[in-house]
């Protein structure tokens, strides 16, 4: 007997039409796609697509444009679950959300359990899990550190109306090397390949121009920059960031997964992969070794994963909680660019000594 699953999300829906659904179906697998792709591709006018994209912005369906990025060599990564003392998880949710080390938090619904990514430069993590336990703000500590990153393809739009864009395949950013990819030593990052990778992770539409202008760069420097970054795998992909529940009542559920050999994830990866319910895999190492984020349009097809994948052969342990509230999302932390443009500058001054 399945448990009943809170709904999270407003009740009220926006009214979308097949157009809507299909630029957004584009946008969530192509996010850097020209209007004028766009428009060839639906065989309609680059103005009807600016009005349909301004207005699903202003109605909160598109919530930002955003890029998955590689787990960045020289840096590490963990990921936190934890249950917090009894009336202390709001507060420790905010006070997470604001530390500048912080890639995303979320808080999980039916306990005060708190989930959180962040990322550190090497050595910097004792530092801070000490600092966090010594706190005593928890009954329970796990931490996981995150070896791998596998992006997914999720079309919120698949459940409303069937659709394959076609004629995109040599759009950039069309989502290369989806393979699991692990830190590699040989590729080596500058400041300013940190500090475009943070712009497109904010903002991935944001023209050659605008970023050029942020970053103090040309137009063709950028470009290149991209392009380079791209064929490395350090970008995997650039996407539109929906909100599920303004097409949709859907769960947002956070999945912890033990496999008895890596020699399965693989499959366990392509199937849930087919099934279009997630947005991303986490490799781990540590008492897990997978963290999944899925989304389920109904409880029905949410009841239908889990009994398939509690039955999966190598499946150890299997746990699995509602998001109540993700904060916000920051796959470079301030302080990263801050501490690294730190270094470059005293390196700097020290050629110059």
């Amino acid at each position: 007997m399945h448990p009943p699953i809170p709904r999270i999300g407003p009740s009220v829906q926006v009214k979308l039409s097949p157009l809507d659904l299909k630029i957004i179906s584009i946008l969530q697998r192509h996010g850097r796609s020209a209007l004028s792709e766009i428009a060839k591709s639906l065989h309609v006018s680059v103005p009807v697509v600016s009005y349909r994209l301004d207005r699903l912005a202003r109605e909160n369906v598109i919530r930002g444009f955003h890029s998955h990025i590689r787990l960045l060599p020289g840096f590490r990564y963990s990921i936190f679950r934890f249950r917090s003392r009894p009336g202390r998880g709001g507060e420790l949710f905010h006070r997470l959300e604001s530390d500048p080390r912080t890639i995303s938090v979320f808080s999980l619904t039916g306990s005060m359990d708190i989930g959180v990514g962040m990322l550190f430069l090497p050595g910097e993590d004792r530092e801070v899990v000490t600092d966090l336990q010594s706190k005593r703000e928890f009954d329970s500590f796990e931490r996981s550190e995150v070896i791998g990153f596998t992006p997914a393809e999720l079309d919120y739009s698949r459940n409303l109306t069937p659709f394959t864009p076609r004629g995109l395949d040599r759009l950039i950013g069309k989502g290369r090397r989806r393979e699991t990819l692990k830190e590699k030593s040989s590729i080596e990052l500058s400041v300013a390949d940190i500090r475009l990778l943070s712009a497109v992770s904010k903002n991935s539409r944001a023209t050659l121009q605008s970023l050029a202008d942020e970053l103090g760069s040309t137009v063709s420097f950028v470009k290149g920059q991209i392009t380079r970054l791209i064929d490395e795998g350090i970008i995997l992909k650039f996407f539109a960031s929906i909100n599920p529940y303004a097409i949709g009542s859907y769960f947002f559920v956070c999945a912890w997964i033990q496999l008895l050999s890596n020699e399965d994830e693989e499959d366990l990866l392509r199937g849930i992969n087919r099934m279009q319910i997630g947005n991303g895999t986490l490799r781990l190492s540590g008492v897990w070794t997978h963290a999944l984020f899925l989304h389920f349009a109904s409880m029905e097809e949410f009841f239908s994963f889990e009994d398939k994948i509690r039955a999966y052969p190598s499946m150890i342990k299997y746990e699995s909680q509602i998001v109540q509230k993700q904060g916000h999302l920051d796959w470079i932390p301030s302080h990263v660019i801050k501490i690294l443009s730190s270094n470059s500058q005293k390196s700097r001054e020290e050629k110059t000594e």
